[in-house]
């Protein structure tokens, strides 16, 4: 009952905010300098990773593993103009899991001055968001196997709950979906995630993911990779046989 309390008046307070961005943006940097960084501000680096030309690492910290969610593994795109770190306060409210204030104030500590990116959504509309009638709501997920992943893992990490979050690398073919559509510099929605509990698998439908993430992006953009959503199941299924 408290957590729903907690839950209830974070949602209140961050809609009083109207809009959320979806990502901070912070001055680049090299990627030995970001580690230690993070380092000293408590989080662990789970995995390093290229993905659409860019560097992304993955950390967590007590915080965010707390959620026992999908969010438990934040990703930071590192290239020559920019850091861009997943908000897990957006990704939070849309999964039902509250805001992450901890997490927010260490990564400002040490990258300071955070720039909101432009992609925002009203945060009121967070944790029931889907992207237009007919398309997944975040708890419309997808069972892909059991057990464990058998390839193509960049990190595995167990969660409080018993359950374990895994990070998957894309096949060749689909790994190129952002360049297509031009958003190369949203690199840290990868690698896409799946989440055993009870020994049952599931990922977030990638229809649902993929428009969270990318909030300004249009019809027209989004029938460019009509398939990939798709394509993206059948990768994490193939992790798993």
């Amino acid at each position: 009952m408290l957590k729903f309390f907690l839950l209830l008046f974070t949602v209140t307070a961050l809609s009083m905010a109207k809009s959320i961005p979806a990502y901070y943006d912070a001055k680049a940097a090299p990627i030995k300098v970001v580690k230690s960084k993070l380092h000293k501000v408590g989080f662990k680096i789970l995995s390093q990773y290229r993905a659409s030309g860019h560097t992304v690492i993955t950390v967590t910290n007590s915080e965010l593993k707390r959620s026992n969610s999908f969010i438990a593994a934040l990703n930071i795109a590192v290239n020559k103009n920019s850091l861009r770190f997943q908000n897990p306060n957006y990704f939070g409210l849309a999964y039902g899991v509250g805001s992450f204030p901890k997490t927010l104030s260490a990564i400002n500590k040490v990258f300071g001055n955070l720039k909101p990116s432009p992609d925002q959504l009203d945060a009121s509309k967070l944790p029931k968001y889907h992207f237009m009638i007919g398309m997944p709501y975040f708890d419309e997920q997808i069972v892909v196997g059991k057990g464990t992943p058998k390839k193509r893992v960049v990190y595995t990490l167990r969660l409080p709950n018993g359950s374990t979050l895994v990070g998957h690398k894309l096949s060749a073919q689909n790994r190129g979906f952002l360049s297509k559509i031009g958003v190369s510099n949203y690199a840290c929605l990868l690698p896409y995630q799946s989440l055993i509990k009870g020994g049952t698998t599931k990922i977030m439908n990638p229809k649902y993911y993929i428009a969270l993430s990318l909030p300004r992006l249009g019809m027209g953009q989004f029938m460019k990779i009509s398939d990939i959503p798709d394509k993206i199941k059948t990768d994490i299924e193939n992790d798993y046989k």
